[in-house]
């Protein structure tokens, strides 16, 4: 079965026009005479390229955990043969911002966890937050073997008879130029553990799309690869949630190929329609966010284009954001100096959080004279994380960007992105009386084709949790009912990453069902669901149950408030009360 990278080359050279069109703008930070953009095929080719040199890194480092005698063989990295069996797995953690290298790096990584795995050992690639301390990756990343039993002693028991040689772990982690203090002292904790077997190194993810000028052919590769018939339902990569609702933090959660190409695919259709016309800013949304990631895909899969803007792309930066929305006429009469030297005509489509677009609109409201006050050439908004809502922050983003989609969505990790698609329209007038939700509820929309949706009972779920009571059939509850929101499909997550450990824990899946933790409810006419808050957001107050939504909904009325977050506190009178 084929990979979600193979999927995407095949996909993109199939159109021999496709083939050279550019998959990435690159800012003007080099010599007027090298190349501004990265083609499809040169893509495929950088693809290749990072495969090679990571065969040849994970060789080198765990041929010297394994053997230590072993010479390096060559031959062996060329034909991609598979890591030493004395390694149970090898991840490829990502510590790095957004950039072409590390998006061609990643796709070159997830191909292999089809064409390297054997039955011994697995290779694997995990997202890693820049935000995260050295002990938060060390967590994330090291065998559940390092957890300590509750009389704080190492608990092997479960590996009885098994050699230690075959349960030893590789990490290489691959940084960024900003993130090397922090990779090397990760590196350093995990090693430091003497518990495991857990080998880890550091590396600088090399940037090999800065050779396109120079050293790649721009004709079609020449590379062998079979036209896919089916993607893959192996594990093709490792995203970590919040680890807001885990007392261990974030979770690592496994999404397969199938899920991957699923949820890329479905960005391509409608309301969010990425196409060969689409040109995304490339910088807002990290990609160790699933949103992000995902996004980035479905704009290969719809053969668009990818657009760094100038300037430092460590995080967002809402200034960039703005350059790269300036088309080359506007930015200057010069293409050269505009950033950009093929024809752009600005980015037409962004994928933001609600926060972002207030940085936008903070940033503008600096710049009263600034010539340039609206965007007419954005076409698609995608907001993630948190709803838009209906009140100043929707009016803002109508009038900055007058041309624009807006597109709801609604996602999570364990889904592999979006579940729903709320589809705003181009103008206040697009919404309907039946969009607004009640008690502080927000829409966001329908699913794609390939989704189910249901509403469940609390107490259902709390009882099938229970494995003495796993033969209950479970049911959604009828619609207009709020409940826990589920949701089934290619597109739910294998399970939960347990590194070293026997047992694939699922997130609350009965019977095909995934459960998300969040309130919402189905509305009975139009099929669309909405969304209540979080089932652990519930206020319990005098023997009312109120959510925190309905109570930052009403807040937010007032015209002085850009945002509020409304929580719980213990009180003596009540249990508790709500604080803000």
């Amino acid at each position: 079965m084929a990979s979600l990278t193979q999927q995407l080359r095949q996909q993109s050279q199939a159109n021999p026009t496709t083939a050279a069109s550019p998959a990435f703008l690159l800012p003007n930070d080099q010599p007027s005479s090298s190349k501004n953009h990265i083609t499809y095929n040169e893509c495929w080719q950088i693809v290749d390229r990072h495969q090679r040199w990571l065969m040849q890194m994970i060789h080198h480092h765990v041929v010297d955990i394994a053997d230590r005698t072993s010479p390096l063989n060559n031959s062996s990295i060329i034909q991609h043969n598979p890591p030493p069996s004395k390694v149970k797995d090898v991840v490829v953690g990502y510590l790095v911002d957004n950039s072409p290298d590390l998006l061609l790096s990643i796709l070159g990584c997830i191909d292999l966890t089809t064409t390297c795995n054997d039955e011994t050992t697995t290779i694997l690639p995990a997202m890693i937050n820049v935000r995260w301390t050295p002990l938060e990756m060390k967590r994330a990343l090291s065998s559940s073997l390092s957890t300590n039993n509750n009389d704080g002693q190492y608990n092997n028991s479960r590996y009885d008879g098994i050699d230690d040689d075959q349960r030893s772990h590789a990490t290489i982690i691959l940084y960024g130029r900003s993130y090397e203090d922090t990779a090397k002292e990760a590196v350093r904790l995990m090693n430091d553990d003497g518990r495991i077997q857990h080998f880890a190194t550091a590396l600088l993810l090399p940037e090999l799309s800065n050779d396109t000028a120079s050293d790649i052919n721009t004709a079609t590769s020449a590379t062998s690869h079979q036209q896919p018939n089916d993607i893959s339902n192996k594990d093709a990569l490792i995203l970590f949630t919040s680890g807001t609702s885990s007392p261990n933090g974030a979770k690592g959660v496994r999404l397969s190929h199938r899920s991957l190409y699923v949820q890329a695919w479905a960005k391509t259709q409608p309301p969010c329609n990425y196409s060969k016309e689409t040109s995304m800013v490339a910088t807002t949304v990290p990609w160790f966010h699933v949103g992000g990631v995902s996004s980035a895909f479905g704009v290969l899969m719809g053969r668009g284009c990818l657009v760094f803007p100038r300037g430092i792309w460590k995080g967002f930066k809402p200034e960039n954001v703005i350059r790269a929305l300036l088309p080359s006429s506007t930015s200057s009469s010069n293409t050269v100096n505009c950033g950009y030297r093929v024809s752009h005509d600005g980015a037409d489509t962004l994928v933001v959080v609600p926060a972002m677009l207030h940085a936008i609109f903070e940033l503008m409201a600096t710049r009263p004279n600034d010539s340039v006050q609206s965007y007419p050439n954005v076409r698609l908004i995608l907001v993630g994380g948190q709803s838009i809502g209906s009140g100043r922050l929707l009016q803002q983003t109508r009038r900055c960007f007058p041309n624009a989609r807006i597109v709801q969505t609604y996602a999570c990790t364990e889904a592999g992105s979006s579940i729903t698609f709320h589809d705003m329209g181009y103008k206040q007038s697009d919404s309907t009386d039946d969009e607004i939700g009640v008690d502080g509820a927000a829409c966001v929309g329908l699913p794609p084709s390939h989704v189910e949706t249901g509403i469940f009972d609390p107490q259902t779920i709390s009882m099938m949790n229970d494995t003495t009571k796993t033969t209950t059939t479970i049911r959604p509850i009828q619609n207009g009912k709020m409940g826990i929101i589920g949701t089934r499909g290619t597109h739910t997550m294998s399970g939960y990453w347990n590194r070293g450990g026997t047992d694939q824990q699922q997130c609350q899946n009965v019977h095909e069902w995934m459960f998300t933790n969040d309130l919402g409810y189905i509305h009975p006419r139009t099929g669309k669901l909405y969304f209540c808050g979080r089932a652990n957001d519930v206020i319990r107050t005098g023997g009312e149950s109120v959510l925190a939504t309905e109570v930052e909904k009403v807040i937010g009325l007032h015209n002085d408030i850009v945002e509020c977050v409304v929580f719980a506190l213990p009180d003596a009178k009540f249990g508790e009360a709500a604080k803000y």
